[in-house]
C-alpha cells in the first residue's frame, strides 16, 4: 500500500514532467527558470490547465491560418481557371510556370509547395495533380 505523501509526489513530478512536455513542444525549450518548489499542488495544476488552454488557443490559430492558406491556394487556383486553364491541372501547371519551377524536379516542386503553407491535405492534392502533369 503506498502511502499518501509518495502518492503525492509522485502525482506532482508527473504534473512537472507534463508541464515540461507540453512547454518545450509549444515553445521548443523547457521552462528549466521554473521553481516548481514554489508552488503548491493546486498552482501547480492552475498553471499546468493555463498551458493547456494556450495551447489549445494555438493549435486552433493555426488550423486557421492553416485553412486561409488552403482558401488562398484555392482562389489562385480558380483564378487560373478563370483566365482559361481547361481544368485544375493546367491551372496549376500555369501557377508552377509563373514561379519558374520545373514540375519534374521534385526537389524543387517540394520546396515550392512547402511554400504555399497548405495543410497536409491539400499538399496530397498538389502531388497529386503534379503526377497527373507528369504523365
Amino acid at each position: 500500500m503506498e502511502n499518501t505523501t509518495t502518492k503525492n509526489i509522485s502525482s506532482r513530478s508527473y504534473m512537472i514532467g507534463e508541464y515540461s512536455d507540453l512547454y518545450k513542444s509549444m515553445h521548443g525549450i523547457r521552462p528549466r527558470w521554473m521553481d516548481w518548489d514554489a508552488y503548491s499542488d493546486e498552482e501547480l495544476t492552475a498553471e499546468l490547465k493555463d498551458l493547456i488552454a494556450e495551447g489549445d488557443r494555438q493549435f486552433e490559430a493555426e488550423e486557421l491560418q492553416a485553412r486561409l492558406e488552403d482558401t488562398a491556394f484555392e482562389s489562385e487556383l480558380k483564378l487560373m481557371l478563370d483566365k482559361g486553364a481547361r481544368d485544375r491541372v493546367q491551372a496549376l501547371a500555369w501557377m508552377l510556370d509563373a514561379d519558374m519551377v520545373d514540375f519534374n524536379d521534385n526537389q524543387n516542386v517540394e520546396f515550392w509547395i512547402y511554400s504555399q503553407g497548405v495543410t497536409f491535405d491539400c499538399q496530397q492534392q498538389i502531388m497529386k495533380m503534379i503526377k497527373e502533369l507528369r504523365s
